[in-house]
């Protein structure tokens, strides 16, 4: 069974460039939607049911430390419903993420990890059909805040559309992420003293692009995503050094379907970087390039069953 449509989409993310504690150097940055994790999908509706998707993703933390980690898993539940509205499908999505982060040995403790579950996520839309070829979706929802080590205990807004194109074994994708960052709810997790209503992260848009062919099972083509800050964060935060940042990644996509379970994988690294700033006042500070590597399996959970044709009896 191929499943041709964005699937994780609307529900994957929340571990951009995130706000943590790395060898005593604070980075307030970047998107909470992840840049890059929604590359390579088609945005048309999905077959009515239940589906469910996990993402993960390791590379270099961008604007964290020279010699920072992060990893990330994102469990999605895809519900495609069999309502439609204005002639779009109504689906609805649901995320729980959770992150590792690390920082390999720089002292004598061999380095230190932290994981924690990320924030939970949640959203609804409409996916339409708009024939020859062309898909269209728009989903609204958010994120709910946590408060963990990670810092990001504040509700965000997020609106999602996408537009495919599919047609000759092409499926040609665009995809647009808009975040709106409320004030931090915590006492202080992640960043030096109170940061209760501080604007600690800030709005942000991504940019998803993908063209994918398909040769029969296999599935292969270049994808590039970006991200830009688009508005500032609270002025007491300034002493940390923050500056609105973006960035603009490149890279090669391969997936393979094993009918019913999908198998995608896909490797990318920064060609542009501004204000990810590493490890800044140490012999190290530099602008970052992050090199991530991704990897998702997609799994149908339960479609209805096809109608019994119809036989005429005389």
């Amino acid at each position: 069974m191929k499943i041709n449509s964005k699937l994780v989409g609307a529900g994957l993310a929340a571990f951009g460039a995130i706000s943590l504690c790395a060898a005593g150097n604070e980075a307030v940055a970047g998107s909470i939607t992840q840049p890059g994790e929604l590359v390579g999908y088609s945005w048309s509706p999905l077959p009515q049911g239940l589906y469910f998707a996990t993402t993960g993703s390791y590379g270099n933390a961008r604007g964290a430390s020279y010699n920072t980690e992060e990893g990330v898993n994102v469990p999605v539940v895809i519900w495609s419903t069999p309502w439609t509205v204005f002639g779009g499908r109504v689906e609805a999505y649901a995320a729980v993420p959770s992150a590792v982060v690390g920082v390999r040995g720089t002292n004598a403790a061999g380095g230190s990890y932290l994981s924690a579950i990320y924030n939970p996520y949640a959203n609804i839309g409409l996916a339409w059909d708009l024939g020859h070829g062309f898909g269209l979706s728009g989903f609204v929802g958010g994120y709910a805040p946590a408060n963990n080590r990670l810092g990001q205990d504040f509700w965000t807004f997020n609106s999602r559309t996408g537009l495919t194109w599919a047609g000759d074994g092409w499926t040609l994708s665009g995809h647009v992420v808009l975040g709106i960052t409320g004030n931090n709810l915590n006492s202080g997790a992640g960043l030096p003293g109170s940061t209760f209503g501080l604007h600690t992260s800030p709005n942000y848009v991504n940019l998803d692009l993908s063209a994918i062919k398909a040769f029969g099972k296999f599935s292969a083509g270049p994808v590039a995503f970006g991200s830009w800050d688009i508005g500032g964060i609270s002025s007491p935060l300034a002493p940390l050094g923050y500056a609105k940042q973006s960035q603009f990644a490149v890279g090669g996509f391969v997936g393979y379907d094993f009918g019913p379970v999908i198998l995608q994988t896909y490797l990318t690294h920064d060609v542009a970087s501004s204000n990810y700033i590493a490890a800044a006042g140490t012999p190290f500070a530099h602008e970052t390039y992050e090199t991530r590597f991704f990897m998702r399996v997609i799994v149908p959970l339960w479609n209805p069953p096809a109608p019994a044709p119809v036989v005429a009896k005389y």
